[in-house]
């Protein structure tokens, strides 16, 4: 695991694509942090600016801050603004009011925000300071910043492209075949088995067969047999999670009728992602809803809210009572986080660009010499 080292607000920014694989134009970037490290790093669209610049911070804030606090050992946040627009485009940089709104729902949440910087299309600075005269407010010039320029900008959409003729006609081929050979197989467990040793991170990241990826998509193509498939994927081979509705139980306020779930494997569910990715490029995905709806529950489950909503919609598309993919988007406009995901020190080990953040000591080491 490759550990990043954030001294300066500098070099914050110049982290922020690496830690994403992605420019976020247009979001506001949190990084949480337990002690002087975080792991978890989360995305959010900014709010439109009308023309009068106004904009009522307090709800947007309070829903940021309300997601922030689903991660148990949270104790500070560094926010980055990238709004699509100029820095001195008005009296104050872009979005000054949200950054004051989420330091004081930050301070009611016992959420201390270190630190709100703003990378606007043409400069970057600092939020909160009123000292014209201040080091850090900015306008500071962009600079180099490469890291900015070359990753590409985030592209959430539930389109796959698909692989070169052949490769899907030989897909097809295999798809016959394994129809015929396990019509009518109920061999669950044994089943089960196979995709926790097909889906090791090992394993999986090499490529599957064919007729593997047969097997997941006639799996994805029942109701019944899809839930068990992304149960045993995301928690393993456990005889009280046979479908995903335990799970719906422990996601409700108040609900406890639900089993203490067992522990979340979120490297092996992104290695599933993979793996399903690579298998729509074989297929007609309007098709599969089946599969657009697996890939979505996948993609929430594992922090990717905006992925997860994009391909549940283009199921819900094709088959508009996919129970999956509802649920799905039910979850995403409600901004209900998976309570797996909520341990930053969890994502330490299994983050989605391998990457660690530490800070150089206190908040005071955040201010650039």
């Amino acid at each position: 695991m490759e550990r990043i080292r954030l001294s300066t607000p500098k070099q914050i920014l110049d982290a922020v694509p690496k830690l994403l694989g992605y420019s976020p134009i247009g979001s506001l970037v949190a990084i949480p942090l337990s002690g002087r490290r975080g792991g978890v790093v989360l995305r959010f669209d900014l709010p439109s600016l009308s023309n009068s610049r106004a904009v009522n911070a307090a709800p947007y804030a309070s829903a940021v801050i309300g997601h922030l606090a689903y991660l148990s050992n949270i104790e500070r946040v560094v926010f980055v603004f990238s709004p699509n627009l100029p820095f001195g485009s008005g009296p104050t940089p872009p979005h000054s009011e949200l950054a004051e709104a989420l330091v004081e729902f930050g301070d009611r949440a016992g959420i201390e925000v270190v630190l709100c910087l703003c990378r606007a299309l043409d400069a970057w600075g600092v939020y909160g300071c009123d000292d014209p005269d201040c080091c850090d407010v900015g306008p500071r010039a962009l600079g180099a910043q490469d890291a900015w320029r070359e990753a590409a900008e985030p592209a959430i959409h539930a389109d796959i492209a698909s692989a070169p003729a052949a490769r899907r006609r030989a897909f097809a081929e295999a798809d016959e075949r394994h129809a015929q050979v396990h019509e009518g197989e109920d061999d669950f467990s044994g089943m089960r088995q196979g995709w926790l040793a097909a889906l090791t991170p090992a394993v999986g990241r090499s490529g599957l067969s064919d007729a593997q990826l047969a097997g997941l998509l006639c799996m994805l193509r029942g109701r019944r047999t899809s839930e068990l498939l992304l149960t045993t994927v995301a928690f393993g081979d456990r005889d009280e999670l046979l479908s995903l509705a335990p799970i719906w139980a422990s996601l409700l306020p108040g609900e406890s009728t639900g089993p203490q779930l067992p522990s979340f494997s979120r490297e092996r569910v992104r290695t599933a992602v993979a793996c399903l990715r690579e298998l729509g490029a074989l297929v007609d995905l309007d098709d599969e809803p089946g599969l657009l709806a697996g890939i979505a529950w996948l993609e929430w489950a594992s922090g990717r809210a905006s992925a997860g909503a994009a391909f549940a919609r283009r199921a819900l598309g094709r088959r508009p009572d996919d129970r999956v993919a509802a649920s799905v988007v039910w979850l995403v406009e409600r901004c209900v986080l998976p309570p797996w995901l909520s341990d930053v020190h969890d994502w330490l080990t299994e983050t989605e660009t391998e990457t660690e953040t530490e800070t150089e000591g206190g908040s005071a080491a955040w201010r650039e010499g």
